[in-house]
């Protein structure tokens, strides 16, 4: 590292002292289970290193992307396992004068070995705050506090209290919203529209969070997110102790305490002892009576369970939590994550007891058959049981108990009698109901569980490709654009006369014998932090809808299978393009060097300013695909290799080779590499370079 200035070695060297004293601090500190253990520190390539012990697990951002696509959002016994050993630990950090300024989902992982939460990334920490220099340290929008972004304010402890109150805030969020949680909103715009007379554009967590949390634990939460450092949550201790008089006021709390140890205690022993028991963070998923799609059971599932909490009236947890408390009681909170590649789901445990089925009328010798046209609650150990795979029966029946004295409210009553979604009425008569019902407050969380399964029913229509125009828009979960490119036959390489041709561009006959959606726009920087929670791009001040770049090949296929994930069980799948597929896309039907004049079509090295640009502002091609050229290389399925000698359909990706294929030329190249024929075979799979991004297809 080589100060480019006299000036910039100064303040070089200041910040490498400031580096060296943080470091230290954080290697002599006292160490934490929730806090990354920093082990070293030294100098080398003129520059600086602290090293930190490695943690094996995920990070909170993609717990909550998954389990929020399972319809699986967060609980108040969640966000409290989680919050309170981080706090514990950041605590400690405080207290040895260290502030971390990066607190976020990502920054907080779920230890694989343990479940614990581990509070990592101290690469934005620094040394008592009167020391720091502002402008020198990095943040992330939307968990940074005004004081972190403005030349007003002080630093101190209360400015993590931001960071974790955003975190806190995003958990509830998520379960607002399941299908599209909304992130925290830029302490600077929230700043402006205050100022301005406004109202504050991010909804306070009492309001996202009201009858699913405690009002005391959702005014906790806001209470860390006010704008004026002064009137914020000053520490992790006072935090903290706010966290705990809210979890000792819980239900579950509660019934801990009158329980007692006996049966209890057996349990967290089967626990630590590696029973499949399920703890809190791998809330195990049942089937749907008549289901037809994977994902519509745990959709459903997930609306009976809001159902049953409404029968359950002033109690503030669902069924489903009390039985989780109970499964993972002594568990000090601990979260499970799955092995690589497993699912966040539990399945059956040996080990766990038989549990009375018997119903109130059995067990008083009336049993009668349940009036089919009845929903309601049930005894938690029947949840339990059904959720964690003993019962036989793949259905979760949930019943009124009569004993109980249960009366469904009405817009249960409505949509039990929606019994069959293979019904072809389902989606417009449930629709009906969702109108007669969302102005009534108390139905809020149905009507929006339901919004959210009808929306994945008409994502689930499957109709034939003969039926699809060219050009025809598709959006996903995430709010990607697809549009729908026709089968077809075009020359993929380019003439002999064509200006700038190189030799490996030899023009051959290719036929695409199906059609495919394939990515309106690259994939964003947006797109990419929801689902792996960092941006990794060389131009992140240029916004979320910009391409992401400085990503590896190997690093798409990471998104892919995330993605894929999120959405599995839909009929179809995502990947990257053949480099037929993307030339063949890249031309739409034209057989030109490009689709259109290069500088209305793309942003390359004499128009771009040095930088990439937000996607779609330049003249999409016929098909409606836009920066197809420019703007960023994209990453494509193949190794590089020799085109085939004579004409050939659908080729296939090559079995082997050094150097993964992009296409498209980017906003530093010169024209000659913009063009529908130019091949850039230069990157090994692993490689990242701010002139690479990519875009997907979905094929059936």
């Amino acid at each position: 590292v080589q100060p480019r200035s006299g000036t910039d070695r100064k303040d070089f060297e200041e910040g490498l002292r400031r580096f060296r004293d943080e470091a230290q601090a954080l290697i002599d500190f006292d160490s934490h289970p929730s806090i990354v253990s920093c082990r070293e520190f030294f100098r080398a390539h003129g520059t600086a290193y602290l090293v930190m012990a490695y943690e094996d697990g995920q990070s909170l951002a993609e717990v909550l992307a998954s389990r929020e696509a399972e319809w699986r959002p967060f609980t108040e016994s969640d966000l409290l396992a989680v919050m309170q050993p981080v706090l514990e630990g950041l605590a400690r950090v405080h207290a040895a004068g260290v502030l971390h300024r990066d607190i976020k989902p990502s920054n907080i992982l779920i230890r694989r070995r343990d479940g614990r939460p581990v509070l990592i990334d101290f690469g934005a920490a620094k040394q008592a705050a009167a020391r720091l220099s502002k402008s020198q340290a990095p943040y992330t929008e939307g968990y940074a506090a005004l004081e972190q972004v403005a030349d007003a304010g002080k630093l101190g402890p209360w400015t993590d209290m931001y960071g974790a109150g955003a975190v806190m805030w995003r958990m509830v969020a998520g379960g607002n919203r399941p299908w599209e949680p909304p992130n925290p909103v830029r302490v600077e715009q929230r700043s402006h529209a205050v100022v301005g007379g406004t109202e504050d554009p991010m909804p306070q967590a009492s309001e996202l969070g009201k009858g699913r949390f405690p009002p005391e634990l959702l005014e906790v939460i806001d209470g860390c997110l006010r704008l004026p450092e002064a009137e914020r949550i000053q520490g992790s201790s006072e935090l903290l102790e706010a966290l705990r008089a809210v979890g000792d006021q819980t239900p579950q709390a509660e019934s801990a305490r009158s329980a007692g140890p006996p049966a209890k205690r057996t349990g967290a022993k089967r626990q630590e002892s590696g029973s499949d028991a399920a703890p809190a963070g791998a809330m195990p998923r049942t089937g749907w009576r008549r289901g037809v799609w994977p994902v519509l059971a745990s959709l459903a599932f997930g609306l009976g369970l809001v159902l049953a909490t409404w029968w359950n009236s002033g109690s503030k947890e669902t069924v489903r939590d009390q039985a989780l408390a109970e499964a993972s009681d002594g568990l000090d909170g601990e979260i499970k994550i799955p092995e690589r590649g497993e699912v966040l789901e539990s399945g059956p445990s040996s080990n766990q007891p038989t549990t009375n089925r018997e119903s109130p009328r059995e067990a008083s010798g009336t049993a009668q058959d349940p009036d089919p046209t009845e929903i309601g609650s049930v005894r938690k150990e029947e949840v339990s049981e059904a959720e964690s795979g003993r019962d036989g029966d793949d259905s979760l029946e949930v019943r009124p108990d009569r004993s109980q004295g249960a009366v469904a409210e009405p817009w249960i009553r409505d949509w039990d009698v929606l019994d069959d979604i293979n019904d072809p009425d389902f989606a417009e008569t449930a629709q009906a109901y969702i109108e007669r019902y969302k102005q009534v407050p108390e139905a809020s969380v149905w009507v929006a569980q339901a919004e959210g399964l009808l929306a994945v029913l008409r994502e689930l229509e499957v109709d034939s490709p003969a039926q699809h125009e060219a050009g025809e828009a598709w959006m996903n979960s995430l709010g990607m654009e697809f549009v729908w490119l026709p089968s077809g036959n075009f020359g993929m390489g380019s003439p002999m006369g064509e200006k700038d041709r190189d030799t490996d561009e030899h023009q051959h006959e290719v036929w695409i014998s199906d059609g495919f959606w394939m990515g309106k726009y690259e994939v964003t920087q947006g797109e990419w932090a929801v689902l792996m929670g960092t941006n990794p791009s060389a131009f992140s001040n240029c916004g979320q809808q910009c391409p992401v770049e400085q990503v590896s090949w190997v690093e798409t296929q990471e998104f892919v299978r995330r993605l894929n994930s999120r959405e599995s069980g839909r009929g179809y799948a995502y990947r990257l393009p053949t480099e037929a597929e993307w030339e063949y896309a890249a031309r739409a039907g034209t057989t030109e060097a490009r689709h259109g004049e290069l500088s209305a079509i793309g942003w390359y090295g004499a128009n771009s300013g040095g930088s990439t640009h937000p996607v779609g502002r330049k003249l999409a091609n016929a098909w409606g695909l836009h920066d197809m050229l420019g703007n960023v290389g994209e990453w494509t399925g193949d190794w590089y290799g020799e085109y085939p000698a004579g004409e050939v359909t659908d080729p296939m990706v090559p079995e082997s080779g050094s150097a993964r294929v992009n296409r498209g030329g980017s906003w530093h190249n010169y024209a000659r590499e913009v063009r529908s024929a130019a091949r850039n075979n230069g990157y090994a799979p692993g490689h990242r370079i701010s002139t690479i991004g990519f875009r997907l297809v979905r094929t059936d």
